[in-house]
């Protein structure tokens, strides 16, 4: 019979995140878990749903505020209703960062002989969310108490171990993408641009992620500007949402941008294969804030599995990630940003030998069945302690 692992992920359930779990499921039985209000599609998963606060604050007029007022006054990150009577039946508990309650909630059972819990660590900045004393000593009991810790990129172990978190106790392991469908799909390009309404000749500059301040969509968009100054052979392909999304329009239409510019909004991760056949250079110029840097990226991993270029910044972990097969340009300069753009325009062999070498890093380094099979051998070891 395949030990039943409860995958906790409260709000933040994934199809980018599933994909590496696929090929895990005729080993074991995972089963997601995840609230009523989780934040992306979860087509093809048959999660178990349950209820934490955020999902009735969501629902009300202002729901987003009064979210982010309820989380920082009570330091409180989706504490799911319940989840006792069920993870409890499992042989283990792999669950996500050390500040969330659900992971409290995990741990505080494996203390009364629950299942072991395994951490998944996004975050790579040390004692990040410790204002909350709630939060402080939700971080300090689960870096005491659970029983091993997954940070996905060495950047993440680095911020593990400043929070004493013991090397001995960690694996890095970075989660991939499905090479086999994020691949180089020439042959789909124009059939690509009719499904999606995009011109056929000019080259197109894609933005994959949420549009937000410190995915760097204001620079993204100033070094728009900038490059419609020397060129407007280029379309800029915006593709998802977020509250800076209604703003941006209104500058792009101030700026005269609007006919270099096209929002698609979400698209179903089911598509976006077919996305980034139709784009040319892959852009994502990542900021830093006092409580985010970027934790992995995997639009990145996507954008260089797919054979494009690309264009992005040091922040967080990227450098890491991408290694030699990006353009990295510094942090908040858009006319550095615009300048890259070009180059890789105007330059047919950068471009081609750039593309190459994501499209071998991403086979090399993040393939999903990599991530899976290494994975595995991490939940034997503690399906048998």
């Amino acid at each position: 019979m395949r030990p039943r692992i409860w995958l906790l992920r409260g709000d933040s359930l994934s199809p980018w995140e599933w994909q590496n779990f696929a090929p895990l499921l005729d080993r074991f039985q995972i089963q997601p878990v995840c609230s009523w209000s989780n934040r992306q599609s979860t087509e093809g998963m048959s999660p178990l749903r349950l209820f934490c606060w955020e999902d009735f604050l969501r629902r009300l007029r202002f729901g987003e505020r009064l979210d982010v007022l309820y989380r920082v006054h009570t330091g409180e990150e989706c504490r799911l209703w319940g989840i006792e009577r069920h993870v409890g039946r499992g042989n283990l508990i792999h669950t996500a960062d050390t500040f969330y309650s659900y992971t409290e909630q995990a741990v505080r059972l494996r203390r009364r002989d629950g299942p072991p819990v395994l951490v998944t660590c996004w975050d790579n900045i040390p004692f990040n969310h410790e204002e909350h004393p709630r939060m402080r000593r939700r971080k300090g009991f689960v870096r005491k108490n659970a029983d091993f810790f997954i940070p996905v990129t060495e950047k993440a172990a680095r911020a593990l171990e400043w929070e004493g978190v013991e090397r001995r106790r960690m694996q890095v392991l970075t989660p991939g993408v499905d090479t086999t469908r994020f691949r180089p799909r020439p042959e789909e390009r124009s059939s690509a641009r009719k499904r999606w309404n995009l011109p056929e000749a000019a080259p197109i500059l894609l933005f994959v992620g949420r549009l937000e301040w410190e995915k760097g969509v204001w620079d993204l968009l100033q070094a728009a500007r900038i490059l419609r100054e020397r060129s407007d052979r280029w379309l800029l392909l915006w593709v998802g949402t977020g509250s800076q999304q209604t703003r941006l329009q209104d500058v792009t239409n101030h700026w005269g941008l609007m006919g270099r510019c096209r929002w698609l909004g979400s698209v179903p991760y089911r598509e976006m294969a077919s996305i980034y056949a139709a784009a040319d250079v892959f852009v994502a110029p990542s900021l830093i804030t006092s409580y985010w840097e970027e934790q992995l990226g995997m639009v990145l991993l996507e954008g260089m599995a797919s054979g494009l270029p690309v264009v992005t910044a040091p922040s967080g972990s990227i450098p890491e990630v991408v290694g030699e097969a990006a353009r990295l340009v510094p942090l908040h300069e858009p006319k550095d940003l615009a300048e890259a753009i070009e180059q890789l325009l105007e330059d047919e062999s950068y471009r081609r030998t750039l593309a190459q070498r994501g499209r071998e890093r991403a086979i090399e380094c993040f393939d999903r069945n990599l991530f899976a099979q290494n994975l595995a051998r991490i939940y034997e070891r503690l399906l048998e302690a």
